[in-house]
């Protein structure tokens, strides 16, 4: 009777060994790795919050994952400045933190988008080499830009600044 109970103790431990192996190596591999482009965009956030906007959402991926090899993260804020206002903010973030914005065509009069694809170098040893792409947009009106789980709303008066930065993928 005692061996019989030590070979199920010994036969549950060998199972919880192997229900244990793969949570470990999720973790190893897959958890509470920092993204990249959420470091890289810390500066911008920090002055478009030091600006008077407040962030009503983000998200990103760290560009570790079998769907994405690259790293890229955005945010989006609201805030009480004028169109013209925020489009003279955002350019004056941008250049502070090396980067030389271009406005892009927009299909819309109440988008205005800008964009760098080339000034800022990735910073980062492991991703492959190459910039770090920074897209800006105004939001002055429509119904374009969503944050889930938030009430965002913007107007001529009242815009809302989208931001999202985007890396090399790793090596």
């Amino acid at each position: 009777m005692k061996l019989a109970k030590s070979k199920k103790m010994w036969i549950l431990g060998i199972i919880a060994i192997l229900l244990l192996i793969p949570v470990l190596l999720f973790i190893v591999f897959f958890g509470n790795r920092p993204n990249y482009a959420e470091e890289a965009a810390k500066p911008i956030e920090q002055a478009l919050l030091d600006a008077g906007a407040t962030k009503v959402c983000s998200s990103g991926d760290d560009g570790r994952g079998v769907d994405s090899r690259a790293p890229d993260y955005g945010a989006t804020f609201k805030t009480s400045l004028s169109k013209d206002r925020a489009i003279e903010s955002i350019k004056q973030i941008a250049a502070s933190n090396g980067h030389k914005l271009t406005q892009a065509d927009s299909s819309y009069d109440y988008i205005s988008s800008f964009f760098d694809h080339t000034t800022v170098k990735n910073a980062y040893s492991d991703l492959q080499s190459g910039p770090a792409l920074l897209g800006m947009s105004i939001y002055s009106g429509g119904d374009n830009l969503s944050c889930p789980g938030t009430d965002l709303k913007y107007d001529a008066e009242h815009v809302a600044i989208k931001m999202n930065i985007s890396l090399p993928s790793f090596k």
